[in-house]
């Protein structure tokens, strides 16, 4: 649930942003009431971070653990990158880099976390399947539903998350199905 809404908060926060500083997308308003939902997902994010403190004292659930803090943030940088890539054809020159950059330093933070964790080869591409195909990929076809965003968005990005996501759902089916 935190990391649902963690990515949900991260992806409105850069869309929003995206909406307010690129050039390619001056034309489409943001009404200020956006910024207060934007607002009130960072708070629900808080406040399910506070719930998970609050279940792990009562010890109705486990404690969250560095593993676990540490899914929340590559799953988020990462789709951060992803997100940052696709619009950068809209935007100015940086936001493809930085894009860039994020997704990779989500890759890297993957690969550490699945080195120390060691959380087993399923429950890793589990994960890469909520990031990919459940968060990316539904996040992308929502913001290209903007006819302006679809004109200037890099496709190249939606094409590498939709084959990337294909492939980690392929090989997610074929690593149950030897379990």
């Amino acid at each position: 649930i935190i990391l649902a809404l963690l990515v949900i908060a991260v992806g409105a926060t850069i869309f929003t942003l995206a909406l307010e500083t690129c050039p390619a997308l001056a034309a489409i308003p943001v009404p200020t009431w956006v910024w207060g939902v934007i607002a009130g997902l960072w708070i629900a994010v808080a406040a399910a971070i506070a719930l998970s403190y609050i279940l792990c004292w009562l010890e109705i659930c486990d404690c969250l653990k560095a593993c676990d803090w540490a899914v929340l943030g590559w799953g988020a940088v990462m789709t951060m990158g992803i997100l940052m890539m696709l619009l950068s054809g809209c935007c100015l020159s940086f936001w493809l880099p930085v894009g860039i950059g994020l997704f990779v330093l989500g890759v890297a933070a993957f690969g550490v976390w699945y080195y120390k964790c060691q959380p087993g080869r399923c429950y890793a591409l589990d994960l890469l399947s909520v990031v990919f195909v459940t968060i990316a990929a539904t996040a992308i076809t929502y913001i290209l539903i903007v006819p302006a965003i679809q004109a200037c968005a890099l496709t190249w990005v939606e094409v590498g998350v939709t084959t990337l996501g294909a492939a980690i759902v392929t090989a997610t089916a074929i690593c149950h199905n030897g379990e």
